[in-house]
C-alpha cells in the first residue's frame, strides 16, 4: 500500500503547508514522532501537535490489542536471554550479557575497544546452542571503515580451539568457514545508506537465525559537519524506531556503538566532561546505555541508563589479536539493498 503524500492528508491546508516546509512529505514520516517532536520540528503548538496525530492513528480496537502471554512465548525468551561479551565482569554487570529484544548502547573514547567488542560479540553469536551459545547469525554494520576481517578470523580461532576442547561436535560445526559464513557485513558510506540498511533489517532477518545486529558506529556520519538539527533528529528518530521494531520483532541484540564529545560541567563552567555523542535526545532512543573509560589505565564499563540492569561497573581487558593472512574471502561481506 503506497505511503500517503502530507498533501493528501484531511488536514487543513495551513497546516499541510507547514508539514511541508518542516521537510515532512509522507504520513508515515508524521506517525513516528511524539507530539513534543512534531510540535518542535514545525513550530506548532503542542496541543495542536497532539491533535494532528490523533486524528491520523485509525481507530482504536480495545478487544483487538488485548494480548495473553503465551508460555510459547516465555520459553523462547528464556532461549536466548543475553550474547556473551567474554568478559566476566562485563557479563556481571549485564546480568549475562547484551540482552535481547533491546537495543544497547556503548559509549566510548576513540581506542577504547569498541569495534573489538562489536566483533567479539559476533563471533559469540555464532557458538552452538549445545556449547551455550545462541547459535545464531550476526550482521556487522559498518560506518567507519574499521571492520577488520583478519581480527575477526583470529578471534574464531581462539574461540573454537576452546570449544574443541570442551564439547564433542563435528570438526564442521566449529571451523572457520562455519563461523564467518555466518557474520554478514554492511559498509554504510553516509548517514542515508546507514538508515536504508537499518530500515531493511527487518526483511533481511526474516529468514534467518539473526542473534545480534552491531552498529559501528551510530554517531560518526552525524559528525560529519551537519548542520541541519531537525534534519538529523528525524534521521536519528527513525534509526531507532527500525532497530527497536527489529529487536523486538526477531528478539534478537542490537548493539549501536557511540562516540563520546567534550562538554561544559554545568555545576562547573571551567572544567569539562566526556559525554555520549548525539545529545540528550538520543539518550532516550536507546534501551541501555554503557560507557567504557580509562580508570588508572585500565579499561572500566559502567551501566549508566537502564529499566532492567543496576547502575554498576566492573573492569574490562581487550587483547589485541594477531593477524591471520588470506583468509579475507572467507568472510560473508553482504550487499546492502540497492538505492532506488
Amino acid at each position: 500500500m503506497p505511503e500517503r503524500s502530507i498533501a493528501t492528508l484531511d488536514l487543513p491546508a495551513a497546516v499541510r503547508t507547514r508539514l511541508l516546509r518542516a521537510g515532512f512529505r509522507s504520513k508515515h514520516h508524521l506517525v513516528s514522532l511524539s507530539a513534543a517532536q512534531l510540535a518542535k520540528e514545525t513550530g506548532i503548538s503542542l496541543d495542536e501537535s497532539t491533535r494532528i496525530l490523533q486524528r491520523l492513528q485509525p481507530p482504536f480496537d480495545l478487544d483487538a490489542a488485548a494480548k495473553s502471554i503465551q508460555p510459547s512465548s516465555l520459553a523462547s525468551r528464556s532461549a536466548r536471554a543475553a550474547i556473551s561479551t567474554s568478559s566476566v565482569d562485563l557479563d556481571r554487570i549485564l546480568r549475562g550479557g547484551i540482552p535481547v529484544g533491546q537495543v544497547t548502547e556503548i559509549s566510548g573514547s576513540f581506542g577504547i575497544g569498541k569495534t573489538q567488542i562489536g566483533m567479539q560479540l559476533c563471533v559469540n553469536a555464532r557458538i552452538p546452542v549445545e556449547c551455550g551459545g545462541p547459535g545464531g547469525e550476526a550482521v556487522y554494520i559498518d560506518t567507519e571503515g574499521s571492520f577488520a576481517p583478519e581480527r575477526i578470523a583470529d578471534m574464531v580461532l581462539h574461540t573454537t580451539e576452546q570449544l574443541q576442547r570442551q564439547y564433542s561436535l563435528p570438526a564442521h560445526r566449529l571451523s572457520l568457514q562455519t563461523f564467518l559464513s555466518g557474520i554478514h557485513i554492511f559498509r554504510a558510506h553516509d548517514s542515508d545508506r546507514q538508515l536504508e540498511i537499518l530500515q531493511h533489517l527487518d526483511q533481511f532477518c526474516a529468514d534467518r537465525n539473526v542473534s545480534l545486529v552491531v552498529l559501528d558506529s551510530v554517531a560518526y556520519h552525524f559528525r560529519q559537519g551537519s548542520t541541519d538539527t531537525r534534519h538529523r533528529s528525524r534521521m536519528l528518530h527513525l534509526m531507532s524506531q527500525s532497530m527497536m521494531r527489529t529487536a523486538n520483532k526477531h528478539h534478537l541484540a542490537i548493539v549501536a556503538m557511540n562516540q563520546v564529545t567534550t562538554a561544559i560541567s554545568p555545576n562547573d563552567p571551567e572544567r569539562t566532561t566526556l559525554v555520549p555523542s548525539l545529545g540528550e535526545s538520543w539518550t532516550h532512543l536507546v534501551t541501555n546505555r554503557i560507557i567504557v573509560a580509562w580508570r588508572g589505565g585500565q579499561r572500566m564499563a559502567t551501566v549508566a541508563k537502564s529499566p532492567f540492569l543496576d547502575r554498576a561497573s566492573g573492569w574490562f581487558d581487550v587483547k589485541v589479536p594477531q593477524p591471520v593472512l588470506l583468509l579475507l574471502p572467507i568472510l560473508h561481506l553482504a550487499r546492502a539493498p540497492a538505492k532506488h
